[in-house]
């Protein structure tokens, strides 16, 4: 009897050790997915550096505790490895830990958004899928071609590695007659030249909301909206139109 005790209490220590690991491994895994993402981790998941497209990324300020009310803001520099050749640009990543966490990027001027919209088509081109993604209109598709065969002539991809079979088929045809960039891409349209549509004539000028769409045959619009409901207010967008993002404020503490 007293050999079936000592057995039994043996038994019962190594179910409790292994209980008290289990634990403590669950314990681990939930810190470890439930954690904040670190300043590197967050340049990861924004810029996927594995790929072509972005180099030289840096940050210049870090400010923030990435939570909700005080959320995690780098102020960055990142190399763009655009049409033309590289071209510099500082923004803001912005992000916090919550339920569901957030996080996203904005530049300080135009000329970056543009670039950053060409080299952002150009990545979906190499994985892009049947159905999946934004259409692509003549002109974005010309812009993209572009992209992709400066990163060919570099090196950084194959054509075959092109899955958008338009896109795949503009670059092939740049390639073979070294057809150089002529024309400004579609993408770095001229604000000062776009189409203007106000919604609210009746409201001061302060009071409207600017939002900028590209249209599919390469013309911009300026539609200015207004009132406390004001995102409720119409674009007309047809396919392969395109709401263009902002230019952020830039910080006082990086002014040139």
């Amino acid at each position: 009897m007293r050999k079936f005790l000592i057995i039994l209490a043996k038994v019962a220590i190594a179910n409790a050790v292994v209980v008290l690991l289990l634990v403590a491994v669950l314990a681990g895994l939930f810190w470890y997915f439930s954690r904040p993402l670190s300043d590197s981790q967050i340049l990861k998941k924004q810029f996927e550096p594995e790929f072509p497209g972005y180099s030289a990324i840096k940050i210049l300020i870090a400010k923030g505790e990435r939570t909700v009310v005080n959320p995690r803001v780098l102020t960055i520099e990142v190399v763009m490895e655009s049409y033309l050749g590289p071209v510099t640009c500082q923004g803001e990543i912005g992000y916090f830990k919550g339920d569901p966490s957030n996080q996203w990027l904005g530049w300080y001027d135009q000329t970056c958004i543009g670039h950053w919209m060409a080299v952002e088509d150009a990545r979906s081109a190499l994985f892009w899928d049947w159905g999946q993604g934004p259409t692509l209109c003549d002109a974005r598709i010309e812009d993209t071609a572009f992209v992709l065969k400066r990163w060919i002539e570099n090196g950084w991809i194959k054509i075959d590695q092109i899955r958008h079979p338009d896109i795949r088929a503009r670059v092939a045809y740049l390639v073979e007659n070294n057809i150089p960039v002529t024309d400004r891409p579609g993408a770095l349209s001229d604000f000062s030249q776009a189409n203007v549509y106000d919604l609210v004539p009746e409201l001061p000028r302060d009071e409207k909301v600017p939002t900028y769409v590209l249209r599919c045959d390469g013309s911009l619009d300026l539609i200015l909206r207004g009132g406390p409901r004001w995102w409720e207010q119409p674009l007309d967008l047809r396919p392969g139109d395109r709401i263009l993002p902002l230019p952020i404020q830039r910080s006082a503490a990086i002014q040139p």
